[in-house]
C-alpha cells in the first residue's frame, strides 16, 4: 500500500492534492485555454457584499474554487490590480493590450452590475458575450497565445521557417523557469524583454532556427520536486 501511495503522489502529487472543480467558464473559452494556444482566463466575481473574489485559470493552474493552491503563478501583481479596477467598474483603457502581453485571451466577471459590464463593452480590444444571465466573457482581440514570435502570436505549436536569430517570447514573468524546445532542442534563454506597460519582464528564448519546427514551451521540471515528494511520503 505504501508502495502504491509514492507512486501515485509521483505520477498525480505535481499537479497538486486538490482537484479542479467545474470551471466557472463556457465551453469556447474552455477550449482555447487547452488549446496550442495554451492562453490564460482572468475570472473575477463580486458578491452582494461587495466582496471580491478572482482567479487565473490556464490549463496548468487550478480552476475556480480551489484556493488552496496558488491560483496566479506570473503577474501577481499586476493581475490583482486589473481585477479589483474591473469589479470597481474602472479598467484601464488600455485594459486590452495589458492582457495581451500577459497572455490572457479571456476576461470573465460573474455577479456584475450594469455599470461593471457597460465600461468593459466600451473598451476597444475587448468582445463580450454573455455566459450566463449574471455572468459575461470578453475575449481580447487577437490571437491571444502564451508564445509569440517577434510582434506575432503563435497559436499553434508548428513554428513557421523565417530568418534565423528570430527571438521567441513566452508570456511568463522574467522570474519564472520555463522551458522551450525546436523539435527536441532545447532554446537558449535570452535576455529578458521589457514590458513597460505592466512593469514587468517576460521570458525570451534566441536562437529560433530559421527552418522552424514543433514548438514545445512549458515549465521547467526539476527532479527535486519528485524528490521532495518522495521525502514527504516517506514521512508519513
Amino acid at each position: 500500500v505504501a508502495l502504491l501511495a509514492v507512486v501515485v503522489w509521483a505520477v498525480v502529487g505535481f499537479a497538486g492534492p486538490v482537484q479542479a472543480r467545474e470551471s466557472v467558464l463556457p465551453g469556447f473559452v474552455r477550449d482555447v485555454l487547452a488549446s496550442q494556444r495554451d492562453s490564460r482566463a482572468l475570472a473575477v466575481s463580486v458578491s452582494s457584499e461587495s466582496r471580491v473574489t478572482w482567479n487565473v485559470i490556464d490549463r496548468r493552474q487550478p480552476q475556480w474554487g480551489t484556493g488552496e493552491r496558488n491560483p496566479v503563478g506570473s503577474f501577481d501583481r499586476q493581475l490583482t490590480a486589473l481585477a479589483y479596477s474591473v469589479a470597481a467598474g474602472d479598467p484601464p483603457a488600455d485594459l486590452a493590450e495589458r492582457l495581451q502581453q500577459m497572455g490572457v485571451s479571456h476576461l470573465y466577471l460573474g455577479d456584475f452590475e450594469a455599470n461593471q459590464r457597460a465600461a468593459l463593452d466600451n473598451l476597444e480590444g475587448l468582445v463580450g458575450n454573455p455566459a450566463s444571465e449574471r455572468s459575461a466573457v470578453w475575449t481580447v482581440s487577437g490571437l491571444v497565445s502564451r508564445a509569440s514570435l517577434g510582434d506575432e502570436f503563435l497559436p499553434t505549436d508548428e513554428l513557421p521557417a523565417g530568418e534565423q536569430g528570430r527571438r521567441l517570447t513566452v508570456a511568463e514573468s522574467a522570474s519564472a523557469d520555463w522551458t522551450a524546445t525546436v523539435d527536441g532542442e532545447r532554446l537558449p534563454r535570452g535576455a529578458d524583454s521589457e514590458r513597460p506597460l505592466i512593469e514587468d519582464s517576460v521570458i525570451t528564448f534566441d536562437q529560433v532556427p530559421a527552418e522552424g519546427g514543433t514548438l514545445e514551451v512549458a515549465p521547467t521540471r526539476h527532479w527535486w520536486q519528485l524528490w521532495l515528494h518522495l521525502v514527504v511520503m516517506a514521512a508519513l
